[in-house]
């Protein structure tokens, strides 16, 4: 294996897809841009740092993977709990489900540290390398500003989604909290690597004088817009605001002509705007229409119930866009 293939591989994993920019671009795949941005724009002693940033990340996701694992363990518990026909059987789940419980939040909160400390070196070190990078061209140029300064307010938002927590809150606050910050930063990450691109990517070959055939428009699957979460099948969706309470005033948010979708989830409202097949396609939605809700982000969904972003990419294939 060459030295930096576990690099590649890793953010592969992650879920650190490349979305083009929208000034025409030679195609490139995910592992050449990463090995554009390690060889071209990483300083030697901060390989090192970047290999070990992103080692933590892995070894969160290990203990994240637990984790959601542990989740199912204590939904099917807490059904013991309340519906076991045996006393005896009721009692055993419910001392179990307080154990695992709490093992569990010391878990996500260990989890939720090395991902912030990885994320914000990663962070550092891409823009540290960013900062003596320019261009010629005054599109690319304001392109990769605007793109780290996008990655500048995820990661703003996900410092002070965490900051906001006490350990007076509930649990489920905690988690939903923890999980939107994750997001934040992968996303704040995926702006950063679009930043590089802008720099590093090869000039366009110029194409042959020929007449070009015809090119019939793929069709466009219609977009759902209803109010009904709870159809089947893999989508993704843009939240733009959660609380303990229901929001009346949620569709001022956002006042496109999508409908404004409610869930309860882990005791929180949550509100969901637009369906989208892809992950591209929320987030492009998300860069366009809600680019003024600076704290929405994307959540997937599988059979109305919300899923981890990365495994969603890993089955649209979305890793190497």
């Amino acid at each position: 294996m060459r030295p930096n293939a576990k690099l590649l591989l890793l953010l592969t994993w992650l879920g650190l897809a490349m979305a083009m920019p929208a000034t025409a671009q030679p195609t490139a795949s995910y592992d050449q841009k990463m090995e554009a941005i390690r060889t071209k724009a990483i300083a030697g002693g901060d390989q090192a740092r970047l290999d070990a940033a992103l080692n933590k990340i892995k070894q969160a996701d290990g203990i994240m993977g637990n984790v959601n694992r542990n989740y199912t363990r204590l939904d099917e518990l807490a059904d013991i709990e309340e519906n076991g026909e045996r006393g005896r059987d009721r009692r055993r789940a419910k001392r179990e489900r307080a154990r695992l419980g709490e093992t569990n939040k010391q878990e996500h909160a260990r989890a939720a540290v090395m991902h912030k400390e990885g994320f914000d070196a990663v962070y550092e070190i891409f823009n540290k390398s960013l900062d003596g990078m320019e261009s010629d061209d005054p599109v690319k140029q304001n392109q990769a500003t605007s793109l780290r300064t996008q990655a500048r307010n995820n990661f703003a938002s996900a410092q002070n989604l965490q900051s906001r927590l006490t350990t007076r809150d509930e649990y489920e606050k905690v988690r939903d909290n923890l999980w939107q910050a994750y997001d934040l930063r992968s996303q704040g990450v995926e702006y950063l690597v679009d930043a590089f691109w802008q720099f590093l990517a090869p000039p366009p070959p110029q194409p042959e004088p020929v007449e070009p055939d015809p090119v019939e428009p793929e069709p466009v699957a219609p977009e759902y817009t209803g109010n009904d979460l709870e159809e089947s099948g893999l989508c993704y969706r843009v939240q733009i605001w959660a609380g303990r309470t229901k929001n009346g005033n949620v569709q001022a948010l956002y006042k496109g002509g999508r409908s404004v979708m409610e869930k309860k989830i882990g005791g929180l409202y949550k509100y969901y705007v637009g369906r989208f097949n892809t992950y591209a396609q929320a987030d492009s939605f998300r860069r366009g229409d809600l680019k003024a809700v600076a704290d929405a982000f994307i959540v997937a969904f599988r059979n109305g119930n919300p899923i981890d972003i990365a495994e969603a990419k890993r089955e649209t294939n979305e890793f190497n866009n």
